[in-house]
């Protein structure tokens, strides 16, 4: 797409050259009421400098259209390993693909995200998500979809921490009534002694089905 437009880049300040020109138009004016000689030719020559000074050009502006960028974040955490859900997320991922694919002006970006090495951090599908749109500017961003079992780790606190204002989906994987359940420490000695018994203190937390942690 190719636009003409006419664009100036004055050699002195805006404000300066419209008062030469409001001065200049006064003189010729009165030059004319006066009808002294050489007022059109003067007239035409205080026209040329006020436009040189205005220092026109034509300019042709080509216009390249960018794709909306679609980020699609598949969650390959350990948590997606029980029952189906690793199987629902790749069926989802490939539903996605397929409609996405249809969109000829959407690029889509797909990021899998799994458990750090140690294991320690969770799932930190924000910070993936972040990290893939770096380099897209934010109105270029058509939308985010995450794949997840909904343990996420790095959820923002607020919408604008995002860095973008298009829509987040989330497709969660598993079946209604689930549980999450992990067991957390709550104490332990520093150090131990061979053949002597040590106390542990540690407790469950069971994310029930309806959202509610419930300590057993």
């Amino acid at each position: 797409m190719s636009d003409l437009a006419l664009a100036f880049s004055p050699l002195i300040p805006w404000p300066a050259l419209i008062v030469l020109a409001v001065l200049g138009a006064g003189a010729l004016a009165l030059m004319a009421a006066n009808r002294q000689r050489g007022a059109a030719v003067r007239a035409f020559a205080f026209a040329l400098l006020v436009a040189a000074l205005a220092d026109p050009s034509l300019v042709r502006e080509k216009r390249d259209p960018q794709k909306s960028v679609v980020a699609v974040v598949v969650d390959k955490s350990d948590s997606q390993n029980f029952g189906a859900r690793n199987a629902q997320t790749e069926e989802a991922r490939k539903a996605l693909d397929s409609a996405l694919a249809k969109f000829g002006d959407v690029e889509t970006r797909a990021i899998s995200v799994a458990n750090d090495a140690s294991g320690n951090d969770g799932t930190k599908l924000f910070g993936a998500l972040a990290e893939a749109l770096k380099d897209v500017p934010p109105e270029r961003v058509g939308g985010a979809i995450l794949l997840t079992d909904g343990v996420v780790h790095d959820i923002p606190a607020k919408a604008e921490a995002l860095g973008f204002k298009a829509p987040l989906h989330a497709l969660v994987t598993g079946h209604q009534g689930e549980r999450d359940r992990r067991i957390e420490l709550v104490e332990a000695p520093r150090f131990g002694i061979v053949g002597k018994d040590q106390i542990i203190r540690a407790r469950v937390v069971d994310l029930g089905g309806d959202g509610a942690r419930i300590p057993i």
